[in-house]
């Protein structure tokens, strides 16, 4: 195999990789960066979307063409239609659909945690898979920036559904359930789950 064939094989597979579809939790990632305007976060979405073009380009590409826009632009990911959706707005100087992106990618945990708090936790676990495997104290503490293993600055800690420490506990194990059940099984048990973490305080 000479070097024009490796390099035309590594391309393909680059390609390849570059159109692997923005999943829903990198999506609601992404639209979660732009709401509370995480530095450059837009351009890190258009980026994923079209990595051929210039930030600014895309971004007029995406307001002009609306959800047509990567049909024959894009080279990079592609993603649903509530993705574009809130794409759209943050192009226009809009914030995202935060409140049916976290129910569409995370139905159990949007049940359970709001909007918000489910944007917030997916997005500092790195994804919803990787929150989906946590232990209940790694949970706990997501969103505490110091190292003392006090959860007291952490996301949960500051949810209204965490009124005592035992009610935080509870919280911290049914949102990591609610994440397994959203990853796995697709089954709806969101409200229930909520009405435990009540029973709890």
């Amino acid at each position: 195999m000479d070097f024009a064939e490796i390099r035309a094989q590594a391309v393909d597979t680059a390609r390849e990789q570059l159109r692997n579809p923005l999943s829903k939790d990198e999506v609601l990632i992404y639209a979660y960066r732009c709401l509370t305007n995480a530095p450059d976060a837009l351009e890190h979405w258009l980026f994923a979307l079209f990595p051929q073009i210039e930030p600014n380009k895309a971004r007029e590409l995406v307001k002009k063409k609306e959800t047509g826009a990567h049909d024959d632009q894009g080279i990079g990911a592609n993603m649903d239609e509530k993705g574009w959706e809130s794409l759209i707005l943050v192009c226009n100087g809009k914030q995202p659909k935060i409140d049916a992106l976290a129910k569409h990618a995370a139905p159990n945990m949007h049940a359970l945690l709001g909007a918000h708090a489910t944007a917030e936790i997916v997005e500092c676990a790195g994804s919803l898979m990787r929150l989906s495997r946590m232990t209940q104290r790694d949970c706990m503490m997501l969103g505490n920036a110091t190292l003392t293993g006090n959860p007291k600055n952490s996301i949960l800690f500051k949810h209204e559904l965490a009124k005592t420490e035992r009610s935080l506990r509870v919280l911290s194990s049914r949102t990591v359930l609610a994440a397994r059940l959203d990853v796995y099984s697709g089954n709806f048990k969101g409200e229930s789950l909520r009405q435990e973490v009540l029973y709890a305080q």
